[in-house]
């Protein structure tokens, strides 16, 4: 077997991920699908999967597949396409997760992302802009297709650490930087903090870690640039707490003040299967930092809930929204499922009661007013729900 092969055959048959695994054949992800890449290939042995990787496990790489147990590294097949590959240990033996990157950068518009998101980023010139969500929804690809978005509709020095380079952006209307960890700088912190030094307006980070990068990237954004980065995080709410959380107790406060400040919109991803069957579609919350957003920040004690209660409130204003309401839109327009809905929401409750048509502050002002005009002393169910309101008015 060899390398190049094995991935061409992956993209010639429309798989997105490959994985090599000893004591199985390579199998591929199709769409949801697992399946063997080919009926033709054999069992993968200890020897089979050293001579796979041997092309491009450089010495760097093996010290630090030695050192940490697993490495990240970008690989580029010439006519084909490029490669993520995570290359790590699993039982003592190595084991190999490969995603397919298409040859060409996203358009944004393909990718049936909100274009709120666009209005965002087309305002911006300063402060800091997160993509948050699990590992393998789709950051890296939302995140490519706005910088190239940028590229070329502005005049700018955008300037990439990337970790691995997964698309190659070339120059429109902006000059484009691109530098891999492990390639071209090691340390994450002090590459971030070189990139000052490099006259950019834009700079990518492809993830926000520790707390020195956290530091340095807050300080970027308060000196004038703009910072997109991504955080592992579920929920947009929950993205200030997880800044925060890397800072002790004495130093929170003033980090609070700064994040609140330079903080321009968190936009957290989870990809739902299509209800045709045909792939996947991002469900995106938008997070934007309006001023009761930067006062709920600046509270000693920020609540995760108050912050998405004033998302929810602020989709007609503002265009922020939750998970929940964006679910509720593509099950509406028939993308998803109901039952994917309910799977991937943050309130299955509240999906189904939204979905009903049923809203608790509607039914409790319609009974207001029905009750109003007469004396009453009753208890009334108020939705199907199973909630319920005792009252007891008076006739004026």
């Amino acid at each position: 077997m060899d390398i190049d092969k094995l991935l061409t055959e992956l993209v010639h048959k429309g798989g997105s991920d490959l994985h090599l695994k000893v004591g199985a054949p390579p199998i591929m992800r199709k769409k949801t699908k697992l399946c063997t890449l080919s009926s033709d290939l054999p069992i993968i042995n200890n020897h089979t999967i050293d001579q796979l990787i041997a092309p491009i496990l450089t010495d760097n790489y093996q010290e630090q597949l030695r050192e940490y147990g697993s490495v990240d590294l970008g690989y580029g097949l010439k006519g084909i396409g490029r490669f993520r590959f995570n290359i790590f240990f699993q039982r003592g033996s190595i084991r190999v997760a490969v995603r397919h990157i298409p040859h060409n950068v996203p358009l944004f518009n393909d990718l049936n992302l909100p274009m709120e998101i666009l209005n965002i980023v087309n305002k911006a010139e300063r402060g800091l802009i997160l993509v948050t969500g699990a590992t393998g929804v789709g950051k890296s690809t939302t995140l490519a297709a706005i910088i190239n978005h940028i590229n070329k509709t502005k005049n700018k020095h955008i300037l990439t650490i990337e970790d691995p380079i997964e698309f190659l952006i070339q120059d429109h209307h902006s000059l484009i930087t691109q530098r891999e960890m492990g390639v071209d700088c090691y340390d994450p912190h002090l590459a971030l903090k070189s990139a000052l030094r490099q006259d950019p307006d834009i700079i990518l980070f492809s993830e926000l870690r520790t707390k020195d990068v956290i530091s340095t990237a807050l300080t970027a954004a308060e000196t004038g640039h703009l910072i997109f980065s991504t955080i592992h995080t579920q929920e947009a709410a929950e993205t200030i707490n997880r800044i925060l959380s890397v800072f002790s107790s004495v130093e929170q406060q003033s980090v609070r003040l700064v994040l609140s400040s330079v903080l321009k919109a968190v936009f957290a991803q989870r990809l739902i299967p299509k209800k045709d069957g045909t792939g996947y579609i991002p469900a995106m919350e938008i997070l934007i930092n309006n001023y009761r957003v930067q006062k709920e920040i600046e509270k000693q004690h920020s609540s995760t809930e108050q912050i998405r209660k004033i998302m929810t409130e602020s989709k007609n204003h503002w265009g922020m929204q939750t998970f929940d309401q964006h679910l509720i839109e593509m099950m509406k327009q028939k993308l998803i499922s109901k039952r994917d809905a309910n799977r991937f929401s943050t309130s299955a409750e509240k999906i189904k009661l939204i979905s009903s048509g049923i809203s608790f502050e509607n039914q409790f002002e319609k009974y207001m007013n029905q009750s109003a005009p007469e004396q009453i002393t009753k208890t009334q169910d108020i939705s199907s729900t199973g909630l319920s309101l005792k009252t007891k008015t008076n006739a004026s």
